[in-house]
């Protein structure tokens, strides 16, 4: 039985063989740890911005600001999702 993944054919016979020729990244195991490293990688990237803007304030609170930006562009998002999805003018 040959099975097909990332442009690769496998060919062993048995269900252990198999598994043991299949790889799999570290970052898809957990779906959360991905979420959780996208939003470390965004904070760390936009952190010095807003600490330049806005030099006065507290580390909290410029992550509370960063996370309405993100919300907000969340919900943008999903807007125009659903406008082009739905063709609404």
């Amino acid at each position: 039985m040959d099975e097909l993944t990332d442009n690769k054919i496998i060919g062993e016979t048995g269900l252990d063989n198999i598994l043991n020729k299949l790889t799999v990244a570290d970052d898809d195991i957990h779906p959360e740890k991905r979420m959780r490293q996208a939003w470390n990688d965004y904070l760390e990237k936009n952190l010095p911005i807003f600490r330049e803007n806005y030099p006065n304030q507290k580390r909290n609170t410029l992550v509370n600001m960063i996370q309405k930006e993100v919300n907000y562009m969340t919900i943008e998002m999903n807007i125009n999702n659903y406008i082009n999805n739905f063709h609404i003018k």
